[in-house]
């Protein structure tokens, strides 16, 4: 009876791993043929771009295998983002026959339609857009530049962290758009943009949409060069979209903040920390420059015994006044290791008047670059038994923390021949 039972499981495990290899085959056939159906109809799913073609397009100019896309159709906005999540690319484009093509000019209205484009991807034949045409274009994380085999030259365009820019010599100098939705980091809530430092114009419209609070500029320039003004920077007609921005800075030696002039040369407004651009509606194109004060270097020089230790140098303003402090150093300079072979800088000569400067002596800063080099004498505390300061001076307040050394050392003995000779007694 036993013997019938196991047989009769062991039919029944057979009969489920047969059944089980066979629902296997079965699926591995329908998901190969699904698999295979899905490659011969090369449809783009969800997460692929749609790549444009000349029937998405309401106007369009095309010469040769140029296109230039003067206006897409609400209806294929509204496909690509239904069926593509609003990602759109314009590299791989095709005629009816299969013609390669490449776009090389984007008008004013074509994202007219395009509020609900997340991501737009142009190719490296791209040579000209129109300031604005991506303003439609609301819900827009992402601006892409990528290369476009089928283009006969390269554009000027280029994107960095998806925002457009126009190129020089391989460096970002324009900046182009700013995706409306894209996510700013930094100050401000996260509203926050930092431009790069070899932007020189930032385009109409490439602010238009976007919740941008605050605007880093690049400090450019220094105090050494002639009138210490650095590179200006251009903000177009409606860069800003009529938002009221912050601009800043970080901090430099010498760096006296921003001017701006509203386009004109006349009155030029001067900032001398961080600067709000005008209210909302103030749409006017604008320049502003980076303004040092006049700087000269100042080097110090630390020589012993005829032998350069160390040397440092910085800027100092013009004019400025600077206090000789501590004996030591002054002010702004560095601060090197001061003690020497029980050494120390008493005074400070300068090679602009040959004079030395005791502590508390006040220097004017001339026009021109000036040494100063350490004047070093022994040290107060004499030669023997002295490191560096006079730690161990006698003669002064260490006398003391040796004298509580001392006892703390005579009452721990007789603490410890106390204890011990308890320890004798109870014995």
């Amino acid at each position: 009876m036993t013997k019938s039972k196991d047989r009769s499981k062991a039919g029944s495990c057979v009969a489920v791993a047969v059944l089980a290899a066979a629902m296997l085959i079965a699926g591995s056939f329908f998901f190969t043929a699904q698999s295979a159906d899905d490659s011969y109809d090369g449809t783009l799913g969800a997460s692929d771009p749609y790549i444009l073609t000349l029937d998405d397009m309401v106007t369009f100019v095309r010469t040769g295998e140029s296109i230039d896309i003067q206006q897409i159709s609400e209806e294929a906005m509204e496909m690509i983002v239904d069926d593509h999540a609003g990602m759109l690319t314009l590299i791989g484009m095709e005629d009816e026959i299969g013609t390669p093509l490449y776009v090389v000019t984007i008008g004013i209205n074509a994202f007219l339609y395009g509020a609900g484009l997340t991501s737009i991807e142009l190719g490296s034949g791209v040579m000209n857009i129109a300031e604005g045409a991506f303003v439609p274009c609301t819900s827009l994380t992402e601006i892409l530049v990528n290369e476009d085999p089928e283009a006969s030259a390269a554009g000027p365009f280029a994107s960095m962290d998806g925002v457009l820019y126009m190129t020089e010599g391989g460096q970002p100098t324009v900046l182009f758009a700013h995706p409306a939705a894209r996510e700013m980091m930094g100050a401000h809530a996260g509203k926050a943009y930092e431009l790069p430092s070899s932007i020189r114009r930032v385009a109409s419209f490439a602010f238009a949409g976007t919740d941008v609070a605050q605007i880093d500029l690049p400090i450019t320039g220094s105090p050494l060069d002639v009138g210490g003004v650095g590179s200006p920077i251009t903000f177009d007609e409606n860069a800003l979209g009529g938002q009221s921005v912050l601009f800043f800075h970080g901090s430099a030696n010498s760096f006296m903040g921003w001017y701006y002039n509203n386009g004109t040369e006349a009155d030029p407004v001067w900032v001398y920390a961080s600067m709000s651009h005008p209210a909302f509606g103030d749409t006017a194109a604008f320049t502003i420059y980076p303004k040092w004060l006049e700087g000269q270097t100042v080097v110090f020089k630390f020589v012993l015994d005829g032998v350069l230790k160390n040397e440092a140098s910085t800027v100092m303003i013009v004019g400025g006044e600077f206090k000789v402090i501590a004996g030591y150093y002054l002010a702004l300079g560095s601060n090197p290791e001061f003690f020497n072979d029980k050494r120390i800088i008493t005074m400070w000569l300068c090679d602009f008047d040959d004079e030395t400067y005791l502590p508390g002596d006040m220097f004017t800063m001339p026009g021109e670059s000036v040494t100063f080099t350490a004047v070093w004498s022994v040290h107060p505390g004499g030669d023997e038994g002295k490191d560096q300061g006079g730690l161990f001076d006698l003669e002064g307040g260490a006398f003391m923390w040796l004298l509580l050394l001392l006892v703390i050392l005579l009452l721990s003995i007789l603490f410890a021949y106390m204890i011990s000779r308890r320890r004798n007694q109870e014995e």
